[in-house]
Formats: C-alpha cells, sequence, structure tokens
C-alpha cells in the first residue's frame, strides 16, 4: 500500500522494476512488491507503464531473457557504476572494466546498436491522453521508439 501511495504521489512517467523471472530472492521480491502497488496505483488513477528489467540470465531458461524494448543509456555508464559502487555488496569492484554490470551493459548495448543498454519486457504501456489524442513523455517515447 506504501508503494502504491508513492507512486499516486510522485507520478513517475514510468515505472520500472526488475523482473520476475530472477533467480536472486531480493530481485523477484522487488518486482512482486512493484507489480502489485502498480496494479494498485493503476486503480486508483496512474496512467504511467509498468517495465520489467531483462537480468543477463536467470538460469530459468533463455525465455526469461527476452526483451522488447531498450533505453540506451551510454553516455551514463560510468555514473551508474559509481552509483551501484555505492551498494555495500558491490563494493570494491563496481568501478572495475570487467564488473558484471558494465559487461552486461555493454552486451545489451551491442544487441541494441548502442554503446550501454537496459533491456525490458513491457507489463503494460503508458495511456498518456488529451484532447489531441495519446501524449507521450521523452522516457516512454524513447521505450515505444526503441521496441521491436
Amino acid at each position: 500500500r506504501q508503494l502504491a501511495d508513492l507512486i499516486l504521489e510522485k507520478t513517475p512517467e514510468c515505472v520500472l522494476t526488475h523482473g520476475i523471472a530472477t533467480t536472486n530472492p531480493e530481485h523477484f521480491c522487488t518486482s512482486l512488491l512493484t507489480t502489485q502497488s502498480y496494479w494498485l496505483a493503476v486503480e486508483e488513477g496512474y496512467r504511467g507503464p509498468l517495465l520489467h528489467w531483462r537480468e543477463g540470465q536467470t538460469r530459468l531458461g533463455e525465455f526469461h531473457c527476452r526483451w522488447e524494448t531498450f533505453v540506451d543509456y551510454t553516455p551514463y555508464l560510468d555514473r551508474k557504476m559509481a552509483l551501484i559502487g555505492l551498494h555495500r555488496c558491490q563494493m570494491p569492484k563496481a568501478h572495475l572494466p570487467t564488473f558484471g554490470h558494465r559487461t552486461l551493459a555493454v552486451r545489451w548495448g551491442q544487441a541494441c546498436g548502442c554503446g550501454a543498454a537496459e533491456v525490458f519486457s513491457w507489463v503494460r504501456r503508458a495511456d498518456y491522453r488529451d484532447d489531441q489524442g495519446i501524449i507521450y513523455p521523452p522516457l516512454t517515447l524513447e521505450l515505444i521508439r526503441n521496441t521491436r
């Protein structure tokens, strides 16, 4: 309930979370919490999309690693690694060029035709409408343009 209220209060353009298909219990629980809270917020008027992030491998089979859209964050890769490095379990390795999150970002970037990317699957697309029809904010528009 608290997360649904936070979504309604902040009205983010998009809600992004881990995918359900993961072998990491923290990621799985985060996904369930966020997805349930998202649908509560939708019932109360939230109109933004929900996307599940795809991990590199899940040991649950190739199907669970498929993706539909991506965000190109090539210029922000180093900043992302610095932020990941603040997470206690990622210290002190996040700055290394061989760090798993960096190599995964580059691998997804190659698959998407850019330097670094995060890939997602749509759970629900945005429902932004006004008198002129559908209006999409910038991140949502990028996700729609990058949908395959």
